[in-house]
């Protein structure tokens, strides 16, 4: 192992390289060690945060605060090659992270970028559904720009209204991946899709009654499994204008 001494020698690029191999967090800790390493954090192309729940529940704003550090203090000369962050849905910290990507999107180049949106329940009813979902169209409405900049998505424990997940598709004109956990519009609800860049498809335990793939041109993989306690599930499936 490389003393301290020696490993704040190496040049940027050859640091910059070792520290993208670990978890973001990790890489900002390192680089505490010499005022050398202070600003590798804002070079750094491959941001990657992803804790687990657990975690999250007391390092939720430390999440917030170091998306915000790394994104606002970059050079607009600096490409994201990947951004992937995950968070709980408490919206002071949404606001922070969601008001950064949009000025790193504004800014400079971001090749791709994900949120895992999550909550603390193992298990909700249907009143925090709704309550879920009303927060997640305030942390959407404040930050479209975030938004339109991802290209993967993965949402927890929500119950939207009809036309909310039609809002979320048409202004995420990139995305690529989007994963539903526990999500729907109701019991015994109707969910069309169409987006023009959706790769891959994910829904796991909603209640929606019927899934209309309508315009997916590009879809590879799509996975479902329902929610058997709640209601009986079909499909309709349509590639096309």
């Amino acid at each position: 192992m490389l003393k301290q001494d020696r490993l704040i020698k190496l040049p940027d690029d050859l640091l910059l390289n070792i520290l993208e191999r670990v978890g973001t967090l990790d890489a900002i800790r390192a680089c505490l060690i010499s005022k050398r390493t202070l600003n590798l954090p804002a070079k750094l192309s491959k941001i990657d945060i992803v804790l687990s729940c657990n975690d999250l529940r007391w390092m939720n704003d430390d999440v917030a605060g170091a998306i915000e550090k790394i994104l606002r203090t970059r050079s607009a000369q600096v490409p994201i090659r990947k951004l992937k962050v995950r968070f709980l849905l408490r919206l002071r910290d949404c606001l922070s992270i969601g008001n950064s990507v949009a000025l790193a999107a504004a800014t400079q180049k971001l090749d791709a970028a994900e949120f895992e949106i999550s909550t603390q329940e193992n298990w909700c009813n249907a009143d925090e559904l709704v309550s879920y979902a009303k927060q997640f169209n305030a942390f959407f409405g404040a930050c479209p720009d975030a938004f339109a900049a991802l290209t993967r998505l993965h949402l927890q424990d929500m119950r939207f209204g009809e036309s909310d997940l039609r809002g979320i598709l048409c202004t995420c004109k990139r995305l690529e991946s989007l994963g539903l956990f526990q999500c729907d519009a109701g019991i015994g609800s109707v969910l069309q899709i169409e987006h023009a860049t959706l790769v891959e498809l994910h829904i796991n335990h909603g209640s929606f009654k019927t899934v209309r793939l309508n315009f997916l041109p590009k879809l590879e993989r799509f996975g479902f499994d329902h929610n058997t306690q709640n209601c009986s599930h079909n499909f309709s499936v349509n590639y096309g204008p």
